[in-house]
């Protein structure tokens, strides 16, 4: 896309220039700022659209830190790695496949839902906090994780 927002090539950047024509005509594109009331064409104006990016930002950094802290700090079950970046949470009973597929988000509840299906259902038992080649060993190793099997 181009800097406007547009398509870059001249078809689609005329389409696409027709169809945001059209959904201004019917009112569909806010003339306004959501937040500040400003004028905008989208939901939210530049600047508005940092803060709530921000916003976002730190409650999802908050959420997971809730997360971590009710499964145990950040540090993995395993090997004890204390690498924020490099952690994860781990469904112990290696049930994550059939767990993501029950819940109502299906596949996609990973990361953010799944941190707030944890919170929202009390943090239940059954999962715990593994690096990512703890819990990447674990799913290749039949359920083990290749330091507990040595």
């Amino acid at each position: 896309l181009a800097a406007d927002g547009f398509a870059t090539c001249e078809k689609h950047k005329t389409a696409a220039a027709k169809h945001h024509e059209r959904k201004t005509a019917v009112g569909l594109l806010s003339k306004t700022c959501k937040r500040c009331g400003g004028d905008s064409d989208k939901t939210y104006c530049k600047n508005c659209a940092v803060i709530m990016s921000d916003h976002a930002k730190r409650c999802r950094r908050k959420l997971r830190h809730k997360v971590f802290s009710a499964y145990g700090g950040y540090i993995c079950a395993c090997c004890n790695e204390t690498e924020e970046l490099f952690l994860t949470i781990d469904h112990i009973n290696n049930d994550g496949a059939a767990h993501r597929r029950s819940m109502p988000d299906g596949k996609s509840a990973t990361g953010e839902r799944f941190y707030r299906w944890l919170r929202d259902n009390g943090f239940p038992p059954g999962f715990q906090v593994l690096c990512m080649n703890c819990n990447c060993g674990k799913h290749r190793n039949g359920g083990i994780c290749p330091h507990k099997a040595k």
